[in-house]
């Protein structure tokens, strides 16, 4: 018997290349009616999708002033952010894990100013670990603005 001779591969085909699509020029008036009717498909798809029936409306997380008693007479109120880019960046930071930006979108920079003194003289005068009270404040309100349990799914469920 001879040996076994190579075995020759065949030659790889190059993709067709698909023709360019064919450009229509159209007025400024079909433009906008075009994308009219684009977004209006956009609302069309949220609706079937019922979110806004189940929107509630939430209450601040207050943490009083004297829970911090650094002098400062307001209180710490974290909201709920309401428009669209707020939403956004308030999904993008807890998603990210990134709290002082999470705290900054909800309470703005006083608030994250204010936690994280408060957090740290408290440590100094207990021992405690102030970067534990932060990260569990955050979890907190992740979960009080998101619905209990969201802070423990980092990047989705099982099901996703």
């Amino acid at each position: 018997m001879s040996a076994p001779t190579a075995r020759k591969s065949t030659p790889r085909k190059a993709a067709a290349k698909k023709a360019a699509p064919k450009t229509v020029e159209r007025t400024d008036d079909e433009r906008v009616e075009a994308n009219v009717e684009q977004f209006e498909g956009f609302r069309e798809r949220a609706r079937s999708l019922k979110l806004g029936k189940n929107r509630v409306e939430l209450e601040p997380y207050v943490i009083t002033s004297d829970t911090f008693a650094d002098g400062i007479d307001d209180d710490v109120v974290f909201r709920a952010p309401t428009d669209l880019r707020g939403k956004i960046a308030f999904q993008r930071a807890s998603a990210a894990g990134d709290f002082p930006s999470l705290l900054e979108i909800l309470g703005g920079a006083v608030a994250l100013n204010r936690v994280i003194n408060g957090f740290e003289r408290y440590a100094e005068a207990t021992g405690a670990d102030a970067e534990e009270m932060f990260v569990g404040l955050c979890y907190t309100l992740i979960n009080y603005f998101r619905g209990q349990g969201a802070a423990d799914v980092p990047g989705g469920t099982h099901a996703s």
